[in-house]
């Protein structure tokens, strides 16, 4: 577990299936990630049992943002390799505009450079997600390239 301020990251746990259904499920979100598919109940709790929180395992970790006991968003680490990984983010609506998105991904940034040892993060954004790309950018991402729709970001560590 790891915090900041007001908020927690935490482990996947079997009492956020229906937050992660609610989140996957949300076809306003799907223009945003790379999953544009309903996910049953019955899959989700499969992916939350089966989940293993080993990096080395997986290639990739997600962490539920939690704020007071309440989960309100998601972290993902993913695409992992020794030097680097990808990084995505996507908070409830309600919860946008307040902070939580910038402190999320401080400590998660803090967690690839002290405990991962990564030297770069990447992410990969929307152009019409201007929210998104002001949050990266405020942690020092950098734009490295465009190609459609998709902007390039990046963050030596």
């Amino acid at each position: 577990m790891l915090d900041i301020k007001n908020i927690i990251l935490r482990n996947l746990n079997p009492s956020d299936l229906d937050f992660l259904y609610s989140i996957e499920n949300d076809e306003k979100l799907w223009k945003y990630g790379s999953e544009r598919k309903y996910f049953s109940k019955l899959e989700l709790e499969e992916y939350i049992l089966n989940s293993i929180t080993d990096i080395d395992i997986d290639n990739q970790l997600r962490f539920i943002i939690d704020l007071k006991n309440n989960p309100i968003g998601i972290i993902d680490i993913f695409n992992y390799k020794k030097d680097s990984a990808d990084i995505g983010i996507i908070l409830q609506e309600k919860y946008r505009n307040q902070g939580y998105g910038r402190q999320a991904l401080l400590l998660t940034k803090e967690y690839c450079l002290y405990t991962l040892k990564l030297k770069i993060l990447f992410c990969t954004i929307s152009k019409i997600n201007t929210k998104s790309i002001k949050l990266f950018q405020s942690i020092g991402f950098k734009e490295k390239s465009k190609m459609g729709n998709l902007i390039y970001y990046n963050l030596r560590l």
